[in-house]
């Protein structure tokens, strides 16, 4: 994968398309980068989050959005599940 963490809008919010093969906490790091760099977009906005690429536990995702909403302005009000047998 190019980038680690692609960032891509939806209806409902974003969708963070990860990159399955580095080590989390890299990941966690270049997804807090992603979302800086973008922070002047993003300034306030309240949404959703979905992910894809990447099998995460339910920790992983919380952790994901509490290092978004600790360190960015964004504010994700529920996390979309892709998963059809989860869902």
């Amino acid at each position: 994968m190019a980038k680690p963490v692609v960032l891509k809008s939806n209806k409902y919010g974003i969708n963070l398309i990860l990159d399955s093969k580095i080590e989390f906490e890299e990941l966690l790091n270049c997804i807090l980068e992603r979302f800086k760099d973008s922070e002047g977009f993003f300034k306030n906005a309240k949404m959703a989050i979905s992910f894809e690429g990447r099998r995460l536990t339910q920790e992983e995702e919380f952790r994901i959005v509490e290092t978004i909403t600790e360190n960015t302005s964004v504010n994700i009000v529920c996390i979309l599940d892709n998963d059809a047998l989860k869902e």
